[in-house]
Parts: structure tokens; sequence; C-alpha cells
């Protein structure tokens, strides 16, 4: 039998004064998420935690779907309950959030993304990103075959070109493969992929410690590393056990 474990952790950081990120994880409808929000005031909080509950709410309303329209249809359904509430809330206007998500069936796994929230997998010594950061800078790398060095010269080159809510459409990103035993899921905010190089996070993954010993030091790694952002964390372990 397939069991899913799963733990998260958040910190505010060691710069910013409230946390805009959210984290959730439904076990009861297969998803895991991270929110990453951005907004004046505590506009960024509104559409990261409104975005969240989105997301259950259309796993929960929608009937007859596949699995890679529950995933694409409630990135989108986010974005237009928090696009309308931009418009309609008094000093919110561009509100928005980042966000990545798992759902699972099984051993199969959907990731979605908007904006540069990230999804990893480590399996069997290995890790790979399984989300699209969907920034300036990777653009530029994908689609226009730019160099790192010639990156580097663009002084918006980490500016987002898609979020949650800051528009009335979104293109969200996909993933999907079949998961095996141990395999470890990773979501997470740019509060810990901005301090932290992946060879840190994969060595932390690496150790195989229990996932809430694993989330608290990938946060702890990054309040090392300054802390310059909220920081955020999913983490999910796949495990085949005989009954």
């Amino acid at each position: 039998m397939l069991v899913i474990q799963h733990a998260g952790a958040t910190s505010v950081g060691r710069v910013r004064k409230n946390n805009e990120d959210v984290f959730a994880i439904y076990p009861d409808i297969g998803v895991a998420l991270v929110a990453d929000g951005m907004g004046g005031a505590a506009c960024g909080e509104i559409a990261s935690g409104m975005a969240a509950a989105a997301v259950r709410d259309y796993f929960n309303i929608t009937r007859g779907l596949t699995p890679t329209e529950l995933v694409l249809g409630s990135l989108r359904f986010a974005n237009d309950r928090v696009f309308q509430a931009a418009q309609s809330q008094s000093g919110c206007d561009g509100m928005g959030t980042t966000m990545v998500m798992a759902h699972w069936e099984g051993d199969h796994l959907w990731l979605g993304n908007v904006g540069d929230s990230r999804g990893y997998i480590f399996r069997r010594g290995a890790m790979h990103q399984l989300s699209y950061d969907q920034n300036l800078a990777n653009e530029l790398r994908h689609n226009l075959g730019l160099t790192e060095e010639q990156i580097a010269m663009y002084p918006q080159r980490n500016a987002l070109t898609m979020a949650i809510g800051t528009r009335p459409e979104v293109q969200p990103r996909l993933c999907e493969g079949k998961m095996m035993d141990c395999d470890t899921i990773l979501l997470c905010s740019d509060g810990l992929t901005n301090p932290v190089t992946e060879e840190l996070i994969f060595s932390i993954l690496a150790e195989g410690a229990p996932l809430t010993v694993a989330a608290d030091s990938l946060v702890n790694a990054a309040l090392e590393g300054g802390g310059p952002d909220n920081i955020s964390v999913v983490l999910l372990r796949c495990q085949y056990r005989a009954f």
C-alpha cells in the first residue's frame, strides 16, 4: 500500500515584518501547496491565503475532471478569485501570489506552478527541479538562449512573468509522472532557494531524516543564509508498506 507522509514549515525570516507565505496540506484530496504572496500592506497575505483556499474549494466543488484538469483548473480558479478581490478591495490593487502545488492519486503525481515557487523531486541520490520558473531570467534562458553572463546584465532578471491574481488569465506549468518508493517531493518559496544552494538542499534531503526534522533543517538553512525573505517548505515522502 502506498503511503504519502507529509510535513511543512514556515518562517517570517530575518528581514520581513510579516509572513506573506502560506503552505497547506490537504491529505483528503491529495493536495499540498506553497504560495508566496506579494502586494502592499497585508495584501500579500490575503492573496496567498485566498489562493490556497481557492485550490481546496475547486477540488471540492468540481466533479468528473481528470487530475490534469483539476490541477490546471484550480490554479486558474485561484487566479480568478485573487484578481477579482484585487479589483474590489481598496489598497490591494496589484496583489498576487506565486504558487506551486502537488496532487497525488495512488503513485501518480501532478505538479503545477505559477510564478517562481519551486517543486523538486529527490530520488535515489539525485534531485531534479520539476517546476518551471516563470521569471524573466528563465524566459531569457529558454526562449532566447542567452548565457548566464548575458542574463546577469539584466537588472530585472528575477522579475516574475506570471503570478496568480495580477492579470485576468494565467498560464500554469504542469509536470506529471509516477512516484517510486522513498521519493521525496519538496515544494518551497524562493525564500528557501535564493539564500540556499541546491547542493545544500540536496545534502539535507539526502540525510533521510524524518520529514518534520528535514523541513525545519531547510528553514534553518535559509535563516543561516540571512533569511532575506519569508521561507516556506512542504515535504512529501512516498513509502510502500505491506499490510
